[in-house]
């Protein structure tokens, strides 16, 4: 205990000497103790009074610690004031200099500081990834309408839950507007093509705002209605590229080189990052590493060139592709999965939560598990136009 500090919670009877009471009634008790320098005597005895009547005089006015910067004192640490340990610089001795002062939080780990494990369950995650894998393979191999409509009920799935966690935090957007549209603009552009884009949205943009209109929601309409149209950007938006992709001769293959990219960057980046993540990625997503970032696109890059390349399936792969064409895939997924995934993070840490779901177990939610390939679909589609596979 420090006689000098009145926050102690051990309380002045406790004080090594003995307790303020036994100094004036046993005054013979520890008399070495309480023995004082005649001279310092009167000085200590009127800072005791004022202390115990709760305004404290640490130091006798018109000293040389006259030149005390109050104001700083006060404004650096608030309780001083409170006090009254504002009048000499025996304040700044009470509170110690200001590197030395506790803040009241725990100081920040460094930012390479990483935990061994994972929140994931592996065993269900495993399991769940397989049977994604065999259900999307199918899929693919019998025929794209087969396609679509998987595609449809995954957006439709990855919109409830991303309006479902708007509601949690108070927002109130038309969730039955943006459930449509995540089907809708889907249908429309494998129906229409890119055309269908403007006319859609445009569509969408009108009932979020009639909802609010006719007073399906009456609160706050400019917040609720951005926030709608939001969902339906980030989810609908960019999910129909895979429906535009398939709207091509060759859409399976090209739409199923986005898919093997986003899964062998997810695969390669858990597991680099679970056993060596040592730096941090990203403030967005504490638990991704610059290790697994590099594990991920090695894993993608790798994987794009042996299933697309070797296997030689078009347009990545061959006619027109080659195994060239099919190793900078890897490397454009990769790095468009990456920011999808960061993004989602970002997203769910402003919103306080964890997980979007949890209908995959070992995942969270299904917009958990394909964040990445909202952003890789766009990025395929747009390297298919540019390197002129298509």
């Amino acid at each position: 205990m420090d006689r000098d500090n009145p926050y102690d919670p051990v309380g002045p009877e406790e004080w090594e000497g003995g307790s303020a009471d036994s100094h004036e009634d046993s005054p013979d008790a520890d008399a070495d103790f309480w023995e004082a320098d005649p001279q310092t005597e009167s000085a200590d005895e009127a800072a005791w009074d004022t202390f115990s009547e709760g305004s404290p005089t640490w130091g006798v006015a018109g000293g040389e610690d006259e030149g005390l910067d109050v104001g700083y004192l006060t404004e650096q640490h608030p309780q001083a004031a409170e006090v009254g340990v504002t009048d000499t610089a025996a304040g700044v001795q009470f509170f110690g200099e200001d590197d030395d002062v506790w803040h009241g939080a725990e100081p920040a780990p460094p930012i390479g500081a990483r935990e061994r494990g994972s929140d994931r369950r592996l065993g269900p995650a495993i399991l769940t990834g397989a049977v994604l894998c065999a259900v999307a393979i199918v899929c693919f191999w019998v025929s794209p309408i087969l396609t679509l409509v998987l595609l449809c009920v995954l957006m439709v799935l990855a919109a409830g839950e991303f309006f479902g966690a708007l509601r949690q935090v108070g927002y109130q957007p038309a969730t039955l507007v943006g459930l449509v549209a995540a089907v809708g603009l889907p249908v429309a552009v494998y129906w229409r093509g890119a055309e269908a884009y403007p006319l859609a949205i445009g569509l969408v943009v009108m009932a979020a705002l009639l909802w609010h209109l006719v007073g399906v929601t009456s609160e706050r309409p400019v917040p609720n209605v951005a926030v709608t149209l939001f969902g339906v950007g980030y989810v609908a938006v960019l999910g129909s590229f895979g429906a535009l992709m398939l709207t091509h001769e060759k859409g399976t293959g090209l739409l199923f080189g986005a898919v093997v990219g986003t899964v062998g960057y997810d695969i390669g980046a858990w597991i680099v990052g679970r056993l060596f993540g040592r730096t941090a990625l990203s403030k967005a997503s504490p638990n991704k590493t610059v290790e697994g970032l590099i594990g991920g696109i090695v894993l993608a890059v790798v994987a794009c060139a042996v299933i697309m390349g070797v296997g030689r399936i078009d347009p990545w792969g061959d006619n027109p592709g080659s195994v060239s064409h099919a190793l900078v895939l890897g490397v454009v997924v990769a790095v468009a999965a990456t920011l999808g995934d960061l993004s989602e993070s970002m997203i769910k840490r402003d919103l306080g939560i964890k997980d979007m779901g949890n209908l995959l177990p070992g995942h969270g939610g299904v917009l958990d598990r394909f964040d990445g390939l909202l952003f890789a679909m766009p990025a395929t589609w747009g390297l298919a136009l540019l390197i002129d596979v298509i």
